[in-house]
């Protein structure tokens, strides 16, 4: 039982058994890691690296925050984005009051409260609603202490600039209607903060909400 320290060469035939190479018998160029994938490199000793998979989405989701109490629902400190994607899911989010949901975005100078173009309603038995305000994004046929949101809101930056795109699908509990939420806005810099609250000042009363950070691979 010879141990070879070298590369194997020989003009016989040379047979290995099966299920018998593993990680360790491999002329590799780096450390491994798990969930990396073994990459053809001619430059890099062995002609092999261990390689993180390329191409796709890597999603990362932070905490349910829970959202029955206090007038505003607020993810701060976000991370650099100015690239990428987020997203803010909501599970059965009700306000206590008789009123819409509105949203705001900001910078490091806080939060904006002009330049916004939103569109918003909601499909129905053949009815439609529209709300086109300018000061904030807003719902439109949600204004109902009874009616709790779910869905996810989706954020997106094109060409690495301060231009915000935003679009929502929801659906409210007990009712057969598909709600639409879309917007844009324009900030001063880099977006770092979102905000949700009632837009006539009332207090939530139910429900949760997540950030989710979408990265291209």
């Amino acid at each position: 039982n010879a141990t070879h320290t070298g590369e194997v060469t020989g003009s016989g035939a040379l047979t290995i058994a099966d299920n018998i190479v593993d990680e360790a018998n491999l002329k590799v160029s780096n450390s491994p890691t798990n969930g990396y994938f073994l990459s053809a490199q001619s430059g890099n000793t062995g002609g092999l690296t261990w390689a993180e998979a390329g191409g796709g989405r890597k999603y990362t989701y932070g905490s349910w925050v829970a959202t029955n109490s206090g007038t505003e629902v607020e993810f701060t400190s976000l991370p650099s984005l100015t690239s990428g994607f987020f997203a803010i899911d909501w599970h059965m989010v009700g306000l206590g009051s008789d009123e819409e949901l509105g949203c705001l975005i900001g910078d490091s100078g806080g939060y904006e409260t002009s330049g916004y173009h939103n569109i918003t309603g909601y499909c129905a038995n053949s009815n439609a609603a529209v709300d086109t305000s300018t000061s904030r994004w807003e719902t439109e046929g949600t204004a109902a202490s009874a009616q709790h949101r779910s869905g996810r809101m989706l954020f997106w930056n094109i060409k690495d600039s301060n231009e915000w795109f935003m679009d929502s699908m929801f659906y409210v509990d007990a009712e057969p209607a598909l709600y639409w939420w879309k917007g844009i806005k324009t900030l001063s810099a880099t977006l770092d903060r979102v905000k949700f609250f009632g837009v006539s000042g009332g207090s939530f009363d139910q429900g949760h909400m997540r950030l989710v950070t979408i990265e291209d691979l």
